[in-house]
């Protein structure tokens, strides 16, 4: 492995941490806020892609967006099981050090999370750690919806990908 390389995977080890920290630091009063919903989180450890497990107690919003059932409110009902732990990935992250970029192609936020900005936050944490180590933030595979509102607030859209975004400093986060 020569320095290049050696440098640069410092760098990543260095960003991946500082990210967890952040991240940690943030979500951390969550678990308190959410007790009765039994919210729990844990951060991959200094690993690449960087993923936010959670568990919550199961609830017929978290079978609605994961299992589809949207259509069949009846299935959701029978199915809701409040001993049961919902588990799910709320963030995935892939550090690219060869292009100096970080893509984001999955975040989800439960549902009794939603509306508080939670989301944005963890992007715009990611974001100023990006800029720290003179990296790109790009969040890739976006379901329309997620894309449109990102694109409001000021995110720049790929060249020829009608499914990726740059988060740049004018994209409003919070």
């Amino acid at each position: 492995m020569d320095i290049d390389n050696v440098s640069r995977l410092r760098i990543e080890m260095n960003l991946i941490q500082e990210i967890e920290d952040e991240l940690f630091a943030f979500l951390k009063p969550y678990k308190e806020k959410y007790k009765k919903e039994n919210f729990n989180f844990s951060i991959s450890n200094n690993t690449n892609p960087l993923g936010i497990d959670f568990t919550h107690k199961q609830d017929k919003y978290f079978m609605t967006d994961m299992l589809g059932l949207e259509s069949d409110k009846s299935i959701v009902e029978e199915n809701d099981d409040n001993n049961k732990l919902a588990e799910g990935k709320m963030l995935r992250a892939h550090i690219y050090t060869q292009y100096n970029q970080i893509q984001i192609p999955n975040i989800y936020i439960p549902h009794f999370m939603k509306k508080q900005g939670i989301g944005k936050k963890i992007i715009s944490i990611i974001f100023k750690l990006a800029e720290k180590y003179n990296y790109e933030l790009f969040i890739v595979d976006m379901v329309p919806s997620f894309y449109e509102r990102l694109i409001k607030r000021g995110a720049l859209p790929c060249v020829g990908d009608g499914e990726s975004l740059q988060i740049v400093k004018d994209t409003k986060l919070e």
